[in-house]
């Protein structure tokens, strides 16, 4: 993935709400081992092991770029052995598709990260693998996919000529119905879950601004796979149509839909 942690984070409150809700549900037992899949920058995992009083705490993602930043604890390629900074809480180079670690967490949480990630019921499968007898699981994942802002994404990579430039590459999600997770959590033996579907409201200066909101996330895919010069004129082509759509020069309300789902054995 091509990231930038600075477009990321340019709406950090509006992007970290959802990680608050989502460890709201969390059941706080003394003494935890956690696993953050997809920690980004790792701003949010040390609020995690902290708020938590975790004994240990392993944020992990696969893009040097997000990890970069990271604060007070190394950044390693062998997850198996090296001292952290803040005590109990490391970071690690991996892939939450490849990731398996055995039954070691428990919580297993992962904010924002696996809806870039096919076949859900075998990769909840495999999460609910990782955990110990009484463990937790914890996810938020966006599913706005037919909101403009990623329509309109879609509706341009398919027309020439980025659609041959783009190889046919059109970005998607991979997000289920809420009622979905709710069987397969059941499924996989949890004896007690929660799954819910979440609006969240955000004010944005105009509509043109869902452009720049998605730079940082759904855009991401485009911008590997385009020459730098040609990502920025997809890029303005995709902000005009944004704008002309949604409006620009007055406040627009992005309403954003997210799924988030608790589960513990």
């Amino acid at each position: 993935m091509t990231w930038d942690p600075d477009l990321y984070l340019k709406y950090r409150n509006e992007r970290s709400q959802p990680f608050h809700d989502l460890l709201a549900l969390v059941d706080v037992r003394p003494d935890m081992d956690l696993v953050d899949l997809g920690c980004g920058t790792g701003e949010l995992t040390h609020i995690l092991h902290k708020q938590l009083q975790a004994r240990s705490t392993l944020g992990i993602d696969n893009s040097l770029e997000m990890l970069a930043d990271v604060a007070d604890a190394p950044v390693l390629r062998d997850l198996s052995n090296s001292p952290p900074g803040t005590p109990g809480l490391r970071f690690g180079l991996a892939d939450i598709d490849t990731f398996n670690p055995g039954p070691i967490f428990d919580l297993v949480l992962s904010n924002a990260a696996l809806h870039w990630l096919p076949d859900h019921p075998a990769l909840f499968t495999r999460l609910a693998a990782m955990l110990k007898p009484s463990g937790q699981l914890a996810v938020q994942m966006p599913r706005n996919e037919h909101h403009p802002g990623h329509t309109l994404a879609a509706e341009l990579a398919r027309e020439a000529p980025w659609a041959d430039e783009l190889g046919g590459f059109v970005q998607r999600f991979n997000v289920d119905a809420p009622a979905a997770y709710a069987v397969l959590l059941h499924r996989l033996g949890f004896a007690r879950t929660h799954v819910r579907l979440q609006v969240y409201s955000h004010h944005l200066a105009d509509g043109a601004a869902v452009a720049e909101w998605l730079a940082g996330s759904l855009l991401t895919g485009y911008k590997r796979r385009l020459p730098p010069a040609r990502y920025r004129e997809f890029y303005a082509e995709y902000r005009r149509r944004v704008g002309a759509a949604l409006g620009v020069g007055e406040p627009y309300l992005y309403t954003f839909e997210r799924v988030l789902m608790w589960a513990r054995r």
